[in-house]
């Protein structure tokens, strides 16, 4: 009864950390709460968002990267307000230097 008991312990801890947890951004708890972000991402029909980091502040991108040929991540600040584009043919293009993006959740619509 015991190593049963053990097993079911063992296989619910593995259970609960496997389970991901969403990363804050923009001053929400998870990105999916931001307001303005479901819209602009309707603009796409799949891809990826990122949260990016430029001196302690937030900004989030948009990716049709993975979908694209010509695909680009369009960065906007906390506010929604467009910052600038990664990739061609795009303007403005990004002339600041942003940390390494951090995946927060990835979209499609095309279903």
């Amino acid at each position: 009864m015991n190593k049963i008991c053990i097993l079911i312990l063992i296989l619910l801890l593995s259970f609960l950390n496997s389970c991901e947890k969403p990363i804050p951004a923009c001053g929400y708890g998870d990105a999916e709460e931001i307001p303005w972000l479901q819209e602009k991402q309707k603009l796409y029909i799949q891809g990826d968002v990122y949260l990016y980091d430029h001196n302690g502040i937030d900004y989030i991108g948009i990716s049709d990267e993975s979908s694209s040929i010509d695909g680009c991540v369009a960065i906007f600040d906390c506010e929604g307000n467009l910052i600038c584009y990664y990739g061609l043919p795009h303007f403005p293009p990004c002339d600041i230097g942003l940390s390494p993006r951090k995946l927060l959740y990835s979209f499609d619509y095309s279903n």
